[in-house]
């Protein structure tokens, strides 16, 4: 047995053919990197194989294992990812029944009994940054209970620990540890010398499709403007990023820190393109002209639906106009817009799908406009709607294409309906784009 366990971090891959059709991200797992770092302050040996950016064989990954010799192997999974990571579990047990097997992220945390298998030992639900090193810690001892915020199978049955309190002070985690990871393969579309940030955790909101706030909590916690600035100035200088991807729920949640953040940036003269999520009752036009002059290119809006109905019963809590004044507002401070919208909800009949698509449309299309087909997430209200009323079956939620496959039972519109709705909302999308660009060649 070795002094100290060398660990194994890995992002797993996603389907190839997903990977081809709809990925345009291809940006760092943040909870391995900041995990990573939090085990390397502590002085433990730590590797991150992100199997996200590097198509490997499993002869390969099995012999790049077998190379590194860990004792303990840790995943973060997602939804579209889970079936992945199960194998990548059962893979390091055919190597060594004695390597600890440890999952995290999105979807253990929401939906641990998904990971109920033999060759899972433990799953992290919450932050996994100190539950992971306790685990370590405690490593080779196998004393779990002790050790909040994880569950496991003791004797056939699922025991959780008690739940991990939230992290209140963000500033005080090390930055992410982007040196174990390859910086130079990601990117955001056809950019490269990317990078993904957050500035908080946590969401306030009630949305009936989201499970931010069961992950991370309703608390929203910062990192303080200067943390998140001397980010990005080790970003720029150490590993030549020139655009940031935020992947905050919303980054103008707190007006007042993403103010001093612009200030700071524009201050420093720090050289730097960056992208972000924001609500669209977040937004004024003043707060929108300095993150331009910041260097903010692209604002995301989660619009979800054209039909103030649809939206009261998702608890969007933003009406229509809201919508159509963010756009308006970000366009004047000449920063380009990006629109999610999502198809298929409960309610939802042909008449308010067709309203959601004449929203987009009057909006003004742009490349970057979405429809996915709602996804009802575990461990959100939709999920618990969904399994009440049997509209969904909860054995083939996960998968490798949910977004983009109907997976809820509509009273009037069936799947074939609602996929031909979707292709219509790309069609137009893509004869608008046509028409902008011969406006533009000819104007």
């Amino acid at each position: 047995m070795k002094i100290k366990p060398k660990i194994l971090l890995i992002n797993p891959p996603s389907d190839k053919k997903i990977i081809n059709k709809y990925r345009y991200e291809l940006l760092p797992s943040l909870g391995l990197s900041y995990i990573a770092a939090v085990l390397e302050e502590n002085f433990f040996e730590v590797e991150i194989l992100d199997l996200w950016t590097h198509e490997l064989s499993f002869d390969v990954i099995r012999k790049y294992i077998i190379d590194f010799d860990p004792d303990i192997v840790g995943i973060t999974s997602d939804i579209t990812r889970a079936k992945k990571t199960i194998k990548l579990t059962e893979l390091v047990k055919s190597i060594d029944q004695n390597v600890l097997t440890v999952v995290g992220g999105p979807l253990p945390t929401v939906y641990p009994e998904f990971f109920n298998k033999s060759s899972i030992d433990l799953i992290v639900v919450g932050e996994g940054e100190y539950t992971f090193l306790e685990i370590v810690k405690s490593f080779p001892k196998k004393n779990y209970s002790k050790i909040s915020g994880i569950s496991y199978i003791k004797s056939g049955k699922q025991i959780f620990t008690r739940p991990r309190s939230i992290l209140y002070n963000l500033d005080e985690l090390p930055f992410p540890a982007w040196h174990l990871l390859p910086m130079k393969d990601y990117s955001f579309f056809s950019d490269k010398n990317v990078s993904s940030l957050i500035t908080s955790r946590g969401c306030p909101f009630n949305c009936i499709f989201c499970n931010t706030s069961t992950i991370f909590g309703k608390m929203v916690r910062i990192h303080s403007p200067r943390y998140v600035v001397n980010m990005i100035k080790d970003l720029v200088k150490n590993y030549k990023v020139n655009k940031i991807i935020f992947k905050d729920s919303s980054l103008t949640h707190n007006t007042k820190n993403i103010e001093d953040i612009c200030d700071l940036i524009i201050k420093e003269k720090i050289k730097i393109k960056w992208i972000c999520n924001s609500r669209v009752d977040q937004v004024n036009l003043h707060l929108l002209e300095k993150m331009r002059q910041a260097g903010c290119v692209l604002i995301k809006y989660g619009a979800e639906s054209g039909d103030p109905k649809i939206l009261k019963r998702i608890k969007k809590n933003i009406t229509v106009e809201q919508i159509e004044n963010a756009v308006k507002l970000t366009k004047q401070a000449k920063i380009n817009v990006s629109l999610y919208f999502m198809i298929g909800f409960p309610w939802d009949t042909k008449e308010s799908i067709t309203k959601t698509i004449s929203l987009a449309k009057k909006l003004g299309y742009s490349p970057t406009t979405y429809f996915t087909f709602t996804l009802p997430l575990p461990g959100t209200e939709l999920w618990d709607y969904c399994i009440r009323h049997n509209l969904i079956d909860k054995n083939n939620i996960v998968g490798e294409d949910p977004y983009f496959t109907p997976t809820i039972k509509l009273k009037d519109v069936s799947f074939e309906e609602l996929i031909d709705l979707n292709k219509e909302a790309y069609k137009e999308i893509h004869r608008q784009n046509i028409l902008k660009k011969l406006i533009k060649k000819f104007v």
